[in-house]
């Protein structure tokens, strides 16, 4: 071929081909190049932050956050926590205090790093360390041990620096006295709730106003913007057929779920039942009391006891006599017994692995075709479309997944999406179209605007109400004559601490500080409240200060739970310092 080349190394075609060959080298140049811009989120004095790195630590934010808030987790609590922040600041953080380790020339031994492992629960069969758990652990995450044990050495640099920045914490009694009787004293609340929804029949419409309304608040009558998009799923259980699962496979995996196959202790027993009515005198049920003594007697001295069951026992309970026939103490079900539910279990978890290399090769193929629906027939895939939606909306067919949206409504027009998961299927997505936000006209929100209206003038009525009772309740240091004299609900809080406010304050943490600012000669604040679209007013009933000897019992645990809390505020303020100094730049949104 070269021999070729050479002999006719000017003719037309040859300098056309290798043409080509350059044009290749510096489009795939420049792809690459892209590619490794656009990998990179950050740099932190020199060192870059991973596009993947970022993305997995932001995904364990989500699953931690998921984990601790169950039901009440949604996007909005995504946006509201800002969790691609935080898990930004957290890579920004580790980098700075791990440059901090090496200017400190500190380090981890094999003996530490190797005491570290060994000490994790996750990695111990009966107390001790299990190598084969240890490995088999780390291939179901799909983490080599080399990489584990690197981030491993990190974790131990990282707490070396933060325990060489605290080492000269302490707490003062003065400290500890005052986290005390913050926490500790108690305080009980009158309040009364005015609800604007009671004041909404004294508005009257003004339709000039109206309009003058949705005029000055144009942003909230705004079409969201949509996108449409085209997608193919992968469903795992259309591979189990290709998955084959050897004996060795089988074995390995019941060894390390032994846990999943624990059989409960099993008692089989019969009963003598003899039945008291629940209008049953005492002499009545002191009688069947000595008859079921005079039959547990029988039974002790050997009498057949279903015969005895069948002569006296009856049809409710009551009282019982129980004799123990059997008793099947806790044991692993024997592999032999489980080998089938394990083979389907890692055929299962092989399909769902097949899914996502046929999701990954798809995305290359789709990419070098750059159309998705190509690629899908090349591949003989079946495509389908979503029509429009928003990024607060459900996708249409899939349902709500709030951080596909996000990966969704990041694509360019005509993108391919990296896989993401609905279930254990896996998909591929690509941008088709995008309708542009825009502003309603008055016509079509016009219902809308004139209830946004009423609802606005509603609250200025009765937020002029509550002030209005709120200085007479502040003139006669009496709330429940002013809420008797007004036909007013009054409500009390019951004892609350500041670490555990009443129910009706929520989040409202200035109204727990000023709860525990009022006095007897002071009892009624000097602002009315909104929670909750309600407004309230408060007047002190009682307070509670904690004793002395409450303290004292809990000296020890208050100076370790105020060391550890100093120590943190400690770090927290290094790091903030590093971070000022630290040259630190973004190299995309996120």
């Amino acid at each position: 071929m070269l021999g070729t080349m050479r002999k006719h190394a000017t003719s037309w075609l040859i300098k056309v081909a290798c043409f080509a060959i350059v044009i290749v080298f510096i489009f795939w140049g420049g792809y690459s190049y892209t590619e490794k811009k656009a990998s990179r989120v950050a740099v932190v004095n020199g060192s870059y932050i991973g596009l993947r790195e970022y993305q997995s630590m932001y995904s364990n934010l989500v699953e931690q956050m998921r984990r601790q808030f169950g039901r009440q987790f949604s996007s909005e609590l995504v946006e509201t926590l800002n969790l691609k922040g935080q898990a930004l600041d957290r890579l920004i953080n580790r980098r700075l205090i791990l440059a901090e380790a090496g200017m400190l020339e500190f380090d981890v031994s094999r003996e530490e790093l190797q005491n570290a492992i060994v000490s994790y629960p996750a990695f111990q069969t009966n107390g001790q360390f299990d190598s084969l758990r240890y490995q088999q652990i780390l291939r179901s995450n799909k983490l080599t041990p080399q990489d584990f044990e690197a981030n491993q050495r990190e974790d131990l640099l990282i707490n070396k620096v933060e325990q060489f920045i605290t080492r000269g914490t302490k707490v003062l009694e003065s400290e500890m006295l005052s986290f005390f009787h913050h926490t500790r004293d108690r305080v009980n609340l009158a309040y009364v709730q005015i609800d604007p929804q009671d004041f909404k029949n004294q508005v009257k419409v003004d339709e000039e106003a109206v309009r003058d309304y949705f005029d000055k608040h144009r942003e909230n009558y705004r079409l969201a913007d949509k996108r449409n998009i085209l997608y193919v799923r992968f469903v795992p259980q259309d591979y189990l057929a290709e998955v084959e699962v050897t004996d060795q496979e089988i074995e390995e995996f019941y060894q390390l779920h032994q846990d999943d196959y624990l059989e409960p202790k099993k008692v089989h027993a019969r009963h003598i039942l003899f039945r008291i009515s629940e209008k049953a005198k005492t002499a009545e049920i002191q009688e069947i009391l000595d008859r079921a003594k005079k039959v547990l007697d029988l039974a002790r001295k050997g009498d057949n006891f279903a015969e005895l069951a069948r002569k006296y026992s009856d049809d409710s309970t009551g009282v019982h006599i129980i004799k123990v026939e059997d008793i099947k103490e806790e044991a692993v079900k024997p592999l032999v017994a489980v080998k089938e539910s394990v083979r389907q279990s890692l055929k299962e978890e092989r399909s769902r692995e097949i899914a996502l290399q046929r999701a990954d090769s798809f995305i290359d193929l789709s990419r070098a075709l750059d159309d998705l629906q190509k690629a899908a027939a090349e591949a003989g895939l079946e495509v389908k479309e979503s029509t429009f939606f928003a990024a607060e909306e459900p996708i249409p067919q899939l349902g709500r997944h709030p951080e596909i949206n996000d990966i969704i409504f990041a694509l360019r027009p005509k993108e391919i999406s990296p896989a993401f998961s609905i279930g254990d299927d896996q998909l591929v997505a690509q941008l088709v179209e995008i309708q542009d936000s825009r502003l309603e006209e008055f016509a079509e929100a016009q219902e809308r605007v004139q209830e946004d209206w009423i609802t606005e003038q509603s609250e200025v009525l009765a937020r002029k109400q509550a002030q209005e009772w709120l200085e007479t309740a502040r003139q006669e240091g009496n709330l429940a004559e002013v809420a008797r004299r007004n036909k007013l609900k009054i409500n009390k809080t019951g004892l609350f601490t500041t670490i555990s406010p009443a129910p009706p304050f929520g989040n409202q943490r200035d109204m727990v500080i000023t709860a525990f600012s009022l006095t007897p000669e002071q009892p009624v604040p000097s602002e009315v409240y909104e929670v909750d679209g309600k407004f309230i007013i408060l007047q002190l009933e009682d307070s509670q200060p904690a004793s002395e000897n409450g303290f004292q019992k809990e000296k020890d645990s208050l100076s370790k739970q105020l060391l550890q809390a100093k120590k943190e505020q400690t770090f927290s303020r290094w790091i903030n310092g590093r971070r000022q100094q630290a040259d630190i730049k973004m190299l995309q949104e996120l």
